[in-house]
């Protein structure tokens, strides 16, 4: 069974084995080397947010690059994850590509002038790069996603979306001062109505 390693940002779990694990034997001490790595992976539960997320099973495409330094090995390249949600705005389901850079220097050996939980080492000719991308994913999530940078949202009198009613969609609104002034005239009026019903149901007939 498979290893697995709390992600530092969101409580993702990554398997640390198989397509998450690259293999740097030729590269280690050949310092000007650099090999190519171009794999999918499949994402990891607890890739999410609130209002967004990269579903669990989904896939995840790596295009990078392994360049071999004297003090380890530098991992850079592309990202590309399918990121799923909710509009801000509108409410709207989403779905959208979230591309991300990352660079990574996983090293030889520790730096004790550095926080060891901060630094990535080279293990048994291997380097683990599950956090490095779900990191940076989760870090690409925008704050408030769109389902389109002019969607207009909801109106907020009826909440009908605005995308979809004319442009002079509106609600008639009196001015607060008008509207408690109106509010008071129908309460008089009512009372008023009242005194009368009163006055007449407790009239006597008169006598002929």
């Amino acid at each position: 069974m498979a290893n697995l390693e709390k992600n530092s940002v969101a409580g993702a779990f990554v398997p640390s084995d198989s397509a998450w694990v690259l293999n740097v034997k030729n590269l280690n001490g050949v310092a000007g080397s650099s090999e190519p790595v171009q794999r999918q992976v499949v994402a990891p539960e607890g890739m999410e947010t609130p209002i967004a997320r990269v579903e669990p099973g989904s896939v995840i495409e790596l295009d990078l690059r392994m360049d071999s330094l004297h003090e380890g090995i530098l991992v850079s390249g592309d990202v590309n994850a399918e990121l799923r949600g909710e509009c801000s705005r509108c409410l709207d389901p989403l779905s959208q590509d979230l591309n991300v850079s990352i660079s990574e220097l996983y090293q030889y050996v520790p730096d004790p002038e550095l926080d060891p939980e901060e630094q990535r080492l080279i293990v048994n000719d291997a380097i683990d790069i599950g956090l490095p991308v779900i990191d940076a994913v989760l870090s690409a999530f925008p704050f408030k996603p769109v389902c389109k940078p002019d969607c207009q949202g909801l109106c907020d009198q009826c909440g009908v979306r605005l995308d979809e009613v004319d442009e002079d969609h509106h609600h008639e609104q009196l001015d607060p001062r008008w509207a408690a002034l109106a509010a008071l005239s129908s309460a008089e009026q009512t009372d008023a109505d009242a005194t009368i019903d009163n006055q007449t149901q407790t009239q006597e007939p008169e006598e002929r």
